[in-house]
């Protein structure tokens, strides 16, 4: 993994937060055609807190390979489950340390088995 980003970030306090918190995940990959040897992993979050807060964000992990990534690359776990798996703790810890930060109690993002998400879209299909 290169580096990773917030693209975009919205935090609000809610007056009446929930009795549990609500997690919404999705992922995907997103390649370049300029620049064939990175990929990128784009999460997108939204959680409502029963701390009293909503949070929504996209986050992306950027992948660099040392070589052009071609189509056998694409099609392989890494992309889809093993870049998902890497990048997933920097965001849980960033979204952790932003609420703590916030003056909200801890929040921790469930751990996902990327592995067993990819095998349910297959089976999907």
């Amino acid at each position: 993994m290169r580096e990773t980003k917030v693209e975009s970030f919205n935090f609000e306090s809610i007056g009446v937060p929930p009795k549990e918190d609500t997690f919404k995940l999705s992922f995907f990959n997103a390649y370049n055609e300029e620049s064939k040897s990175y990929f990128v992993v784009k999460f997108d979050i939204s959680l409502e807190s029963k701390e009293g807060f909503s949070l929504s964000l996209s986050y992306v992990a950027y992948f660099e390979g040392d070589s052009d990534l071609d189509d056998d690359f694409k099609k392989s776990h890494f992309p889809k489950v093993n870049a998902p798996a890497i990048a997933y703790p920097f965001l849980r810890s960033f979204i952790s340390t932003l609420v703590v930060n916030s003056g909200y109690g801890a929040v921790i993002l469930p751990t996902i088995n990327f592995q067993a998400l990819s095998e349910e879209s297959i089976e999907d299909e």
